[in-house]
């Protein structure tokens, strides 16, 4: 795994974990520590990223409200639960069909460029 913030691939494996158990990598030309998490939008969730993605696509299938939640989500802090709800966004944004406000997108633009930007964000997740 190449380092993310020199691009090295000098790197060396960790003994130790994350506290959501993901391997520890350190980069021998930078010398930073970092995980297959770091410099993606789920870095700072303590939320495992398999959980992440499901609640993303419940929200990509079901078109979820977040008002209709208790605003911690089941987090038990507020912190917590406001950078999910940015992730959520952010990846929401991602897979918007449309570019501006006022575009028309056919339904089936909409459907083949959701199931793009799923696959895009499945390859995403398998990689990291």
């Amino acid at each position: 795994m190449d380092c993310p913030h020199c691009r090295s691939s000098r790197v060396s494996f960790l003994q130790r974990k994350t506290n959501l158990g993901y391997a520890m990598f350190r980069c021998k030309q930078c010398r930073r520590t970092y995980n297959k998490r770091t410099d993606t939008p789920f870095n700072f969730i303590a939320v495992p990223t398999d959980i992440v993605f499901q609640a993303l696509l419940l929200r990509v299938r079901y078109k979820l409200i977040k008002h209709r939640y208790h605003p911690t989500l089941g987090f038990g802090e507020f912190g917590a639960a406001h950078r999910f709800c940015k992730t959520v966004d952010e990846v929401s944004n991602f897979l918007r069909p449309r570019s501006r406000m006022a575009e028309f997108v056919s339904l089936s633009d909409r459907r083949n460029k959701l199931i793009k930007g799923v696959s895009e964000l499945q390859e995403l997740f398998q990689a990291a």
